[in-house]
């Protein structure tokens, strides 16, 4: 299958992008990103969605591996890991979110 990529700009000077390798019709961009690393720990990414469709909610499961690269300036990292769980807020305002939070691991040296 072929990966699909989200682009875009989070802060001043830095892009980011996010792709989901084994999900061809992804093309939501997330509105929040959050990486939490610490040492001896899984990273955390936690990305944050809004007004997304049922049927790309229910394909986006636990295991589905995910790519964060991000830049800033000549400086640029890359998180690789999976979602862990899919939070959903459907509400009949226009306040629709869904927050996905990935796991994964790197070495520290």
């Amino acid at each position: 299958m072929a990966s699909v990529k989200v682009e875009g700009k989070y802060i001043r000077s830095t892009s980011y992008s996010v792709v989901f390798p084994t999900l061809s019709s992804q093309k939501h961009q997330p509105r929040r990103i959050d990486l939490i690393q610490k040492k001896k720990n899984h990273d955390v990414l936690v990305l944050e969605y809004s007004q997304v469709s049922n049927l790309w909610a229910s394909t986006l499961k636990s295991g589905v591996p995910v790519r964060l690269t991000w830049k800033q300036g000549a400086y640029s990292k890359e998180f690789i890991g999976y979602v862990q769980g899919v939070k959903r807020n459907v509400s009949p305002q226009k306040a629709n979110q869904m927050e996905v939070t990935c796991w994964g691991y790197r070495d520290w040296e």
